[in-house]
C-alpha cells in the first residue's frame, strides 16, 4: 500500500506571526538610534560649550546668565578683552581710589577675581602682588560681579567713557612688569614702537614698511622697535607686558595691540590710526584712564589694495557673517586695508618731531 505524503499545515497562529514581521527587532533599533542622537547632541554641546565658553560643564547653562556665558565667550581667547575689560575694569571696580590701602576712608578691597582668571597665567598675576596688589578669589560662577553688559556699564562704560564709574588709580600696571627699572632720562633716547599687523589680509597700512622707515630717516633721534601683532600673540601674558614697560611712544593702526598702553609709564604717546568713515574712542578713553596721552590720524583706504568704500574682502565677509547687519557695517568700515599719503606721513612725522624735542 503506497503511503500518501504527509503534509503539515501551520496554525492559524503561526502564520500570521510569520506574515507580519516581529515589531520588536525595529523598536530596539529605533532605541539604539535615539540614543546616538543623543549622545551626538551631548557631545555638540558639549564641544560647542568647549569653544565658546572653555567648559563642557551642562550645569553651567543652568548656573549662569546668558551674560555671563557673553563674558566667558568674548574674553577666554581674547587677550585685549581679558586684560582690558576684565582684569582692569575688576582692578577699578575693587582697587580703585585715591590713597594707600590702608587709610580707613577709602571704599578699596582686594581685586575679586574667579579662579580660572588667575590660573589663565598665574605669573602674571603674582607679579601685580609682588607690586603691592591683593587679589580675592570668588565662587564661580559669579553671575553678580562678572555679567559682561553690568561689567561694562557699571566700570568706566561701553567705552571707558563714564567719568563717574571710572574711579582713579594710584597703580601702574607697568611697575609690576619692568624688569629692568628704567629711569627716564636725558641722557636716553626716547623709544617708539610701531605696532605692525605684518600680513593681515583683512586690516593693515599697504605702505607700512615705507612709512616706517620714512620716520625713522626723517627722526634719527628716536630709538625704533617694530613689533608685529602675530609676535604678540604668541607670548604670553607678562612678556607682552614687559615689551612696553618702557615705550615712550606708541604707534598703531586701530587695533587690540593697543591694549599694551596699559604697561606704558605716566604721560607717554599714544598715536591711533584710524580708517577714515571709522570712528571708536575706545583706546582714546583708556589712554586718558592711564594718564598718557593721546592723538589720532585719520587715513584713507587704499584704492589699489581693493579696499574702495562699499567693497569688502571675502574673508571679512566669511568672518562676519553671522554677525548681526549693524555690526558687520561697522566691521566693515573697519577692517580695510589703508594707505598713508604723503600728508598723513608729514603729520605723523610732526606728532614724532615734537615728542623728540621734549625732555623726559
Amino acid at each position: 500500500m503506497a503511503l500518501l505524503p504527509s503534509f503539515v499545515f501551520p496554525s492559524s497562529s503561526s502564520s500570521s506571526s510569520s506574515s507580519v514581521p516581529s515589531r520588536t527587532p525595529r523598536l530596539a533599533k529605533l532605541c539604539i538610534v535615539l540614543v546616538v542622537l543623543m549622545c551626538a547632541k551631548s557631545s555638540l554641546v558639549f564641544f560647542i560649550s568647549h569653544l565658546a565658553y572653555g567648559q563642557v560643564n551642562p550645569l553651567m547653562l543652568v548656573q549662569t546668565s546668558s551674560d555671563y556665558r557673553q563674558m566667558l565667550y568674548v574674553t577666554r581667547n581674547n587677550y585685549s578683552h581679558f586684560v582690558r575689560d576684565l582684569i582692569w575694569r575688576s582692578v577699578i571696580r575693587d582697587w580703585g581710589g585715591e590713597g594707600d590701602y590702608e587709610q580707613a576712608n577709602t571704599n578699596r578691597r582686594p581685586v575679586r577675581l574667579e579662579q580660572w582668571m588667575i590660573d589663565k597665567e598665574p605669573e602674571y598675576f603674582k607679579r601685580l602682588e609682588r607690586a603691592g596688589m591683593q587679589f580675592e578669589i570668588v565662587r564661580a560662577p559669579n553671575n553678580e560681579l562678572f555679567s559682561w553688559n553690568k561689567l561694562l556699564h557699571s566700570v568706566c562704560g561701553n567705552f571707558f567713557e563714564d567719568d563717574a564709574t571710572c574711579k582713579a588709580l594710584d597703580f601702574r600696571f607697568g611697575d609690576a612688569f619692568n624688569t629692568t627699572k628704567t629711569i627716564r632720562s636725558e641722557k636716553r633716547r626716547k623709544r617708539i614702537v610701531w605696532l605692525s599687523r605684518g600680513t593681515n589680509q583683512r586690516r593693515a597700512i599697504s605702505n607700512e614698511k615705507f612709512v616706517y622707515n620714512a620716520l625713522k630717516s626723517a627722526i634719527p633721534n628716536m630709538e625704533y622697535l617694530i613689533i608685529n601683532s602675530s609676535i604678540l600673540k604668541k607670548n604670553p601674558m607678562v612678556k607682552q607686558a614687559e615689551m612696553f614697560t618702557d615705550v615712550d611712544v606708541l604707534v598703531s593702526l586701530h587695533g587690540a595691540g593697543l591694549t599694551n598702553m596699559l604697561y606704558m609709564p605716566e604721560d607717554s604717546l599714544v598715536v591711533e590710526i584710524m580708517p577714515k568713515g571709522y570712528a571708536k574712542d575706545t583706546y582714546m578713553n583708556f589712554a586718558k584712564r592711564l594718564k598718557l596721552r593721546y592723538k589720532r590720524l585719520t587715513a584713507d583706504a587704499d584704492g589699489d589694495k581693493g579696499a574702495k568704500a562699499g567693497k569688502v574682502s571675502l574673508s571679512t565677509r566669511t568672518k562676519y557673517a553671522f554677525n548681526s547687519k549693524e555690526d558687520k557695517e561697522r566691521k566693515f568700515k573697519r577692517d580695510v586695508i589703508i594707505k598713508l599719503h604723503d600728508y598723513d606721513i608729514d603729520s605723523l612725522r610732526d606728532m614724532l618731531s615734537l615728542e623728540a624735542s621734549k625732555r623726559k
